[in-house]
């Protein structure tokens, strides 16, 4: 076959921006399914006979073979004419999506000439892919002698396949007619049945002549590509839920598009397929059920898939995949979980606010539950918390608690909650409490309750100066306000630690009068009752304080014992300064 001409050659176009979406048809030998295998889609058209088909649910490419039809042999009196040429063919894979419908047109054999005539021109079945033409007369003797004449066969008719929702073709020419030999030359040939479609070609096409599968009427094949299979989803390892005779996994779907919206596609080029229902095994794969999913609320874009009909405390391991019209997905990480009998809430709940604490009680849950209880958990939170952070715990609890005292710190309404636990946390009772208060300040310096340290060594203070304050003996996580008294004044707020410390930094008050003070710590303990620690300073560069008769100025300690002294003495001076008098008289 001469290839002078680039219209000579099998040529190909399939724009991949082209292609549209629709549903299946054709020659579907296998169903999207939860089944392991992938759907599969063939078909075979030859012989001129026009074909249709739509691509289907899972199909992202198509394996194309094309080959013209073979041209006619050519006719020789003498010594015999050539053989046709064989035709072209085009084996190329091509992208498609699901629902893109196509018409094939395979393009039937030029004619053999006889003696008397030209081969008959291969016929193409339709516009498009053209005809062959037929085989002439070649006669170099005709002035003297027609009985030496010789005819051309008939060219092959080009085989093309027409993708819908552009422009699309795939074509591979037909064969030459054969000429005569024995000196006289070819015959005229028949034509290239693919001349007014051009030389693009498509990605991957590769132009193959001759072998014993391109004589005879054109031929279009085609094999079906599945699309690539959806990817593992990701499972959430830390918050796997188990319940009673059942396991919940939080996971995320595959992706199957980029934060553009365009799809994304494997190494091969083939779009993921996305999911249309999701299975788990319990056997590490060897089997397959479906699995129940319910998406996430609000901005919570996971899912939630439930194993169902599990034996309680017998600890199980999950995986689970995608399924899809390409077959089924990657297999996840496994996720081990125990079920468990979920107690149900206990009742009669209440709250009562104390100082900068929450009186809980409750009763066990009802019916057979009770017996199953094996402790309690109890917590509060501050109303409209965002972080589980502010959330403070009750010590542990038996199955005999039916109370407990929670520190809080002040100023904050709270939502308070308790649970019971037969090894794995049950439901939970709610409750709201009103506004928590804080300590109030005694109007005098109280009494010690026990010792309260601070940074200063000497008892010796400056006004304005920042010192350290440590204490311990709180209700856990209750406030803690500190004070300088004589008339208290609030200086800082501490909140206890989970032991009952605290510490805090706090600046005395530049306009505080010189002279000795007390510094208070107001809190509860751990039973809910008032708690005080008091350490004594001399404060000194701060305001000076003289009474009126040049009296001691009051800084806050309780200055009667000395000021009765002094009083009683002088008392004592004048009683036996009158009994001298007496005794001179």
């Amino acid at each position: 076959m001469r290839l002078t001409s680039p219209s000579r050659r099998a040529a190909g176009l399939l724009a991949a921006t082209t292609i549209g979406l629709s549903t299946a048809v054709l020659s579907v030998t296998g169903v999207a399914s939860a089944a392991d295998s992938a759907p599969s889609f063939t078909f075979t058209t030859a012989g001129g006979a026009v074909t249709s088909g739509v691509v289907p649910n899972g199909i992202c490419g198509i394996d194309w073979r094309v080959i013209g039809g073979q041209g006619g042999a050519g006719s020789d009196l003498i010594e015999g004419g050539q053989p046709g040429d064989q035709a072209d063919e085009l084996h190329v894979v091509t992208a498609v999506t699901a629902g893109q419908s196509f018409d094939l047109y395979p393009g039937g054999a030029g004619g053999n000439a006889t003696p008397t005539t030209g081969g008959a021109a291969g016929a193409g079945p339709q516009a498009g892919a053209a005809d062959g033409t037929a085989g002439s007369e070649y006669d170099p003797d005709a002035d003297t002698d027609t009985a030496n004449s010789t005819y051309g066969g008939g060219g092959g008719a080009g085989s093309l396949a027409k993708l819908h929702g552009g422009t699309g073709w795939l074509g591979a020419a037909g064969g030459d007619g054969g000429g005569a030999t024995a000196g006289f030359g070819s015959g005229d040939t028949g034509v290239d049945g693919l001349n007014t479609l051009g030389d693009t070609w498509f990605a991957g096409a590769t132009d193959e002549t001759g072998g014993s599968n391109k004589t005879g009427a054109g031929l279009i094949t085609g094999t079906g590509v599945a699309c690539a299979v959806p990817e593992a989803p990701d499972v959430q390892q830390n918050e796997t839920e188990a319940g009673d005779g059942q396991v919940t996994v939080r996971f995320f779907a595959p992706y199957t598009a980029d934060d553009q919206g365009n799809p994304r596609r494997n190494e091969d080029g083939f779009a993921y397929q996305a999911p249309d229902g999701y299975e788990y095994s319990l056997d590490d794969g060897d089997s397959w059920d479906t699995l129940t999913t319910a998406p996430g609320t609000g901005n919570d874009e996971a899912l939630y898939g439930t194993v169902s009909d599990l034996e309680n405390g017998a600890e199980v391991s999950i995986v689970i995949r995608a399924t899809s019209a390409a077959g089924p997905g990657k297999t996840s990480e496994a996720v081990t979980a125990t079920p468990v009998h979920v107690l149900s809430a206990p009742t009669d709940l209440h709250a009562t606010v104390g100082t900068s604490s929450i009186t809980i009680t409750w009763a066990p849950p009802v019916g057979p539950d009770a017996a199953e209880v094996e402790g309690y958990t109890a917590w509060a939170i501050p109303t409209g918390a965002q972080s589980s952070a502010d959330m403070v715990f009750c010590p542990d609890m038996d199955a005999a608690a039916r109370s407990c005292l929670v520190g809080v710190p002040a100023g904050l309404a709270y939502s308070v909650g308790v649970s019971a636990d037969n090894g794995y946390q049950g439901e939970a009772a709610f409750a709201d409490t009103g506004v928590v208060p804080a300590q109030a300040a005694p109007a005098t310096v109280p009494a010690s309750s026990g010792t309260m340290t601070s940074s200063d060594t000497d008892g010796a203070l400056t006004a304005g100066e920042q010192i350290t304050l440590s204490g311990t003996g709180y209700l856990p996580n209750s406030t803690v306000d500190l004070y300088v008294y004589s008339t208290p004044t609030k200086v800082g707020t501490a909140v206890a630690d989970e032991a009952g410390n605290f510490t805090a930094t706090v600046t005395l008050p530049a306009s505080l009068a010189n002279g000795t003070h007390h510094l208070v710590a107001a809190g509860v303990d751990p039973s809910g009752n008032p708690r005080y620690l008091v350490v004594e300073v001399t404060v000194s560069g701060g305001t000076a304080v003289v009474t009126a008769a040049g009296g001691l100025a009051y800084t806050g300690f309780s200055a009667l014992p000395f000021v009765g002294g002094g009083l009683l003495t002088l008392v004592a001076g004048a009683g036996l300064l009158v009994a001298s008098r007496r005794r001179a008289s």
